[in-house]
């Protein structure tokens, strides 16, 4: 099994477990069943269980934040509602696809985790400026 697969059946194992039991209810040991690897895939991987959470994040952002400067590449096309439209839309499915790590990220803002609200106030102001670039 290549490290990609491994990583990403760790990050998909993470993510419904945090959707569900939330982050500081999810143990190391739970994940590493979930996706059938060792502990210490997660620790070669990720270090612990905070760098998991922090790598599933910043992946989370930085992919959201390349389909936003994609959408947000002609400048024009901003303007036209049919187009601004379609912007949403994928926005929205994007984030539909991953709806169990953007409730998490959500949960965590609400339960004041200062990591996710550092990250998240970073990625919005990068989303606000990308917007604002090209409206």
């Amino acid at each position: 099994m290549s490290n990609d697969s491994t990583r990403q059946k760790i990050m998909d194992a993470a993510a419904q477990l945090f959707y569900y039991n939330g982050f500081k209810g999810t143990s190391v040991r739970a994940i590493t069943e979930k996706a059938n690897v060792n502990v210490s895939s997660i620790n070669y991987h990720f270090k612990n269980k905070q760098g998991l959470i922090e790598y599933m994040t910043v992946d989370y952002f930085e992919k959201y934040l390349k389909l936003l400067e994609h959408i947000t590449q002609d400048e024009q096309a901003l303007t036209d509602f049919n187009v601004l439209f379609k912007a949403i839309e994928e926005i929205i499915h994007y984030k539909y696809e991953r709806f169990q790590f953007s409730c998490l990220i959500q949960r965590e803002l609400s339960l004041d985790n200062m990591f996710i609200r550092e990250l998240f106030s970073t990625y919005v102001a990068k989303e606000k400026y990308l917007f604002k670039k090209k409206c």
